[in-house]
């Protein structure tokens, strides 16, 4: 039987687990790694398809831009017209996968697992909102983008989707996801970690 080898943390060379960040700064951030992260793709408007999505998921698919879903520790990111990004917790792609994938057979649609190729930086705060706008045109205004909401665009020249987890008068005030391909993460890390340097009260990891 052929071994399994372990996939590593797309920032694990960092050292982030030695570094936490203080309770009270004023921006927090954090790697989830392993989170299953699955791409669909089909047509909102042929009835098999959503009636097969449905019942795996246990929810109809966002279908407004900016949207988003969440059931069961499960999140869907409204992509674009024919596209969804669906977020699980770690361990739970492959089994997702394949109920997908069996409710989906005959039907025209796409499904990719992107778990090994993207990770999730989440980051926190009072801040939070302000160090994503250092470096991204998106519009972050609270009165525009507020908690649920989903944006695709750049941040320091990498490559993103932007997921508000919470809202400003939650815990966390606020707080988002940051969905980066493995390639540009540890380059997006050290642009976060030096950008937050310029906000007092502890915002360097211990």
């Amino acid at each position: 039987m052929a071994e399994t080898i372990p996939s590593q943390s797309a920032l694990a060379p960092l050292g982030l687990e030695a570094r936490p960040w203080p309770e009270d700064a004023p921006v927090r951030m954090e790697e989830h790694a392993h989170s299953g992260k699955l791409v669909l793709r089909g047509d909102h408007r042929d009835s098999d398809f959503m009636n097969a999505v449905r019942g795996v998921l246990g929810m109809t698919p966002p279908l407004v831009p900016l949207g988003s879903m969440m059931v069961k520790g499960r999140v869907v990111l409204w992509l674009g017209p024919d596209e969804w990004l669906i977020a699980c917790p770690a361990g739970a792609e492959t089994a997702l996968y394949a109920e997908l994938r069996t409710a989906l057979n005959g039907v025209h649609a796409a499904l990719v697992d992107l778990t090994d190729a993207q990770t999730i930086i989440r980051i926190s705060g009072p801040r939070a909102r302000d160090l994503i706008a250092k470096g991204c045109t998106l519009d972050l205004h609270p009165h525009t983008f507020g908690a649920g909401h989903v944006a695709r665009g750049t941040l320091a020249h990498a490559q993103i989707t932007l997921l508000q987890t919470a809202g400003d008068g939650e815990a966390g005030s606020p707080a988002f996801d940051l969905y980066v391909g493995r390639s540009f993460a540890q380059h997006l890390w050290r642009w976060l970690e030096d950008a937050a340097r310029e906000y007092p009260g502890g915002t360097d990891p211990a």
